[in-house]
């Protein structure tokens, strides 16, 4: 698959043909996801099928490859191999999505027939990143004790308490 993903479609055009569309999209075309990631040339396999069930609009398929992350333990690179399946209702508004059955999650899209795939698959791949980025503990260059033993080495030595002073000077005045 070499090809590039088309950003816009109609897709009711594709859904009334039963179409399939697949291509590539590189990841820094994709700009809130790109700024997620490290720079690179990271590339997702994208390939999706449109079709109708019943009077809905469905677009199922998949997205593939890896990401580029840094590892928040050990501040090296990491990947993140990519692999969603994706089941979406394509619905205007919602009513609509919560009159979905189960096995569908809701893309509210517009009324017209134009939707951005790239989007779609941006907010897709936006999901499955990790809140915080680390590598298998097997993996990190930093094992998780060693960060706890460096976090008490850099404490500060016990400082006196600047008000001591005070409480010795209040014991004095009530004496007087």
């Amino acid at each position: 698959m070499s090809e590039r993903l088309p950003d816009t479609v109609q897709y009711h055009e594709l859904v009334e043909r039963r179409s399939t569309v697949s291509g590539m999209v590189r990841v820094a075309e994709l700009v809130r996801l790109s700024a997620a990631v490290l720079p690179g040339d990271e590339r997702l396999a994208v390939e999706l099928e449109f079709d109708r069930e019943g009077r809905t609009s469905v677009m199922r398929g998949t997205i593939r490859g890896q990401l580029r992350l840094q590892c928040q333990r050990c501040l090296n690179d990491m990947v993140l191999p990519v692999d969603i399946e994706l089941a979406l209702a394509l619905v205007h508004s919602e009513d609509e999505a919560n009159r979905l059955v189960a096995d569908l999650e809701p893309a509210i899209v517009p009324s017209s027939s134009t939707i951005s795939l790239h989007e779609l698959v941006e907010d897709e791949v936006l999901l499955v990143l990790p809140i915080v980025a680390l590598h298998d503990d097997a993996e990190c260059g930093i094992e998780v004790g060693q960060v706890a033993d460096a976090a008490q080495h850099d404490e500060q030595p016990a400082r006196p308490n600047p008000f001591a002073v005070l409480a010795g000077l209040k014991g004095k005045s009530t004496k007087h």
